[in-house]
């Protein structure tokens, strides 16, 4: 059926409906089937359409009310939700049960951020968007994420007419492997553009086109609404039982298993080569091993011993004699891994010397496959993507074997199209082999073996200090790790002051750090003089509004459209008024006539033709 008759009006399908959908199925006798495809949603907006539901959703544009008040008068016009905006959660297949409302939510939110546990699947599914005959946008979306012990997906329905309203409807949901319950989470989210003015936020529509970084900003038009759903037809008999199941881990679970956990993933494989702090403090040491009490201004760390009624190092050192992957010193001081990560024995230079870097990669390519075809050259430790675009790092155990990819897979024939591998460091192969004879005269590797470095954990009794002296370095070790708070500006125009000025750029501190000592200078916006209104000259502790924006080549945040509100520097002038000087100064008094004329004749020289005459003239070449 075509769209005019599912809803009863004259309208089209939107500009871009796409073919992906999502289904998740569950397995077993009555299990049911969650179905997201565009046809689907399209089928909801056009029965709501139809039923009248909807009637009162109509959005008209900006300039309806320039067109109302005109005299001449025009037929009615078929009023229907042309943005085909829709609250539909999706469809259920293999279930005549309906959702049923809860009281709370069911969706455990500690489980999807746990970022211990691996992303198996992942991917952004677009239904349908809809540029709204260019007065805005909207699009209806699914994004799902499958982990060992749950899934959760989010599907979620962006509108925005500019100058008149953005609405937003989300629905979320979660499942836990075991549970007998679908869990679903419903908000709704609109807010017009008078309501944004009134909270002296920004009314330019191009501040609100990024959906992720928008939406989180817009409040709730009215509170969540929470429903579960039975994954078979024998869910109700078990429902008791399935509560008291997902509450057992929290009761089960000690403080102590929970902090040796979060260790032996900090020291996992999957966290240390991507943890560029973990790897910096290892390879200081010759035994590959970090204090205790630098782990205190871990996050997850500090988390956890908020509920910590004894001292957090000694939690620590108890948690992690009970790991089969850590090892503690006898003193408590030192923690590490029993067979050390093969990164932690290396030196940055070397782990770079040890990288390629692939380009040209082949049709239909993957990790796997890609770490599968690197693998006949040396041990692989590392298959990522690159910077760059299409492009694969491949990290190796040694730089010889890294030398050896190079040389080996390269295809040299096909040099246009075919597989290029070369060093990541940049240098080519001679000089990656002076750079490792380099290395190899200073010294041996700091690489040990797994009894070795639990001798040198015993001797470190007498060179460590004691509890107490742990606890007085915390502070110390704290100011050592702080990073730079550099947040993402709200959307809009935002206040500033201007810390540095050249002549033809500077930079502005947002006002909302003010003297903030650990945003670092990292927070500060970068200008060009160029980008200032009325090309004002400004100066050091200028207030200006400015708005910002992200610098893709620079990887920084930016300000653009410079307006000054408040000069305090003696500096700031137009740069309109040196030109006026310049202009109001004396003309130079012109040249002699004489002069000019002595000099006319030899400044000019015609060209002569073939008969001897000057010039261009008519009688030119004639006899």
């Amino acid at each position: 059926k075509t769209m005019a008759e599912l809803s009863g009006h004259s309208v089209q399908l939107p500009e871009m409906p796409y073919e992906s959908s999502l289904n998740v199925s569950f397995e077993g006798p009555g299990g049911i089937r969650l179905h997201f495809g565009a046809e689907a949603a399209l089928r909801a907006w056009a029965e709501a359409q139809r039923s009248g539901a909807a009637r009162d959703a109509v959005t008209k544009v900006a300039a309806t009310r320039q067109w109302q008040s005109r005299a001449v008068e025009v037929e009615a016009a078929d009023e229907y939700d042309w943005t085909f905006f829709t609250d539909w959660p999706g469809d259920v297949l293999g279930a005549p049960a309906a959702w049923e409302e809860c009281a709370s939510s069911g969706i455990q939110r500690e489980m999807v951020a746990d970022r211990s546990a691996p992303i198996l699947l992942f991917d952004d599914l677009v239904l349908y968007e809809d540029e709204l005959h260019d007065f805005g946008d909207m699009s209806v979306s699914v994004k799902f994420r499958v982990m060992p012990q749950c899934w959760f997906l989010l599907l979620r329905c962006f509108c925005r007419v500019d100058n008149v309203v953005i609405r937003v409807h989300e629905t979320r949901m979660f499942h836990r492997v075991g549970d007998e319950y679908v869990h679903r989470e419903d908000q709704h989210r609109t807010v017009s553009w008078e309501d944004l003015a009134s909270q002296g936020r920004s009314v330019d529509p191009k501040d609100y086109k990024e959906v992720n970084r928008v939406v989180p900003t817009l409040p709730l038009s009215a509170p969540p609404q929470f429903f579960r759903h039975a994954v078979r037809g024998s869910a109700a008999s078990s429902a008791a039982a399935a509560e008291e199941e997902m509450a057992a881990p929290e009761e089960v679970v000690s403080l102590d298993d929970r902090v040796r956990r979060q260790l032996e993933f900090y020291f996992s494989d999957e966290n240390l080569p991507n943890d560029k702090f973990m790897l910096q403090q290892l390879r200081k040491s010759e035994d590959q091993t970090m204090p205790v009490f630098t782990f205190l201004s871990f996050n997850k760390i500090k988390k956890l011993m908020k509920s910590a009624e004894e001292n957090p190092i000694e939690i620590m050192r108890r948690a992690v004699r009970g790991s089969s992957i850590l090892v503690v010193s006898d003193d408590g001081t030192m923690i590490g891994r029993v067979t050390p990560h093969p990164l932690t024995a290396q030196s940055s230079e070397l782990i770079e010397l040890a990288s390629v870097e692939a380009v040209n990669l082949p049709s239909g390519w993957t990790l796997e496959s890609l770490r599968e075809k690197f693998a006949a050259c040396g041990e692989v430790q590392e298959v990522r993507l690159g910077e760059r675009d299409s492009t694969v790092v491949v990290q190796y155990s040694s730089p010889e074997q890294a030398i050896r990819a190079c040389e080996e897979l390269s295809d040299s024939l096909n040099w246009r199209r075919g597989l290029r591998v070369s060093p990541l460091c940049g240098f080519g192969i001679p000089e990656v082999r002076k750079r490792l004879k380099k290395l190899a005269g200073k010294g041996r590797s700091k690489a040990g073996a797994a009894d070795e470095i639990a001798a040198k954990l015993n001797s470190k009794n007498s060179a460590r200090g004691s509890d107490g002296d742990g606890l007085q370095q915390q502070k110390e070790w704290d100011e050592e790790r702080v990073e730079p708070a550099v947040a993402a500006p709200l959307p809009g125009r935002q206040r500033g002051r201007v810390v540095m000025a050249k002549s033809p750029y500077g930079f502005i501190r947002p006002l909302e750090l003010g003297d903030n000592e650990g945003a670092g200078d990292e927070a500060n916006l970068y200008y060009r003089s160029a980008a200032v209104q009325d090309r004002v000259r400004l100066g050091k502790g200028d207030e200006v509004e400015y708005e910002a924006f992200f610098n893709e080549t620079t990887g920084k945040w930016n300000a653009k459209d410079v307006v000054v509100i408040e000069q305090r520097s003696a500096a700031a002038s137009p740069l309109a008024d040196a030109r006026a000087s310049a202009a109001d100064d004396p003309p130079v008094p012109p040249r002699p006539e004489s002069f000019k004329s002595r000099l006319l004749p030899k400044q000019f020289r015609m060209a002569k033709g073939p008969d001897g005459t000057l010039g261009f003239g008519a009688g030119r070449g004639r006899a």
